[in-house]
């Protein structure tokens, strides 16, 4: 399953709101990638792992900056 990358803000990945299965935008934290290949990025976790990791943007917001 393929999922595009809207941006970066702070040391997180922001998914597209499109691609999300609720429609709302959700950031994994960029530690979370274990490899690059061309256009394609690898995360670190299952699905199911990075799904009760992943932030919304009320709390990316409330994450603390030096983390």
């Amino acid at each position: 399953m393929h999922r595009r990358v809207a941006g970066l803000k702070k040391t997180f990945i922001k998914r597209r709101r499109r691609d999300a299965p609720d429609g709302r935008r959700c950031y994994l934290p960029r530690s979370w990638v274990d490899n690059v290949v061309g256009q394609q990025v690898y995360l670190s976790r299952a699905l199911s792992a990075a799904k009760t990791g992943w932030l919304t943007k009320v709390e990316l917001k409330a994450w603390p900056a030096d983390r």
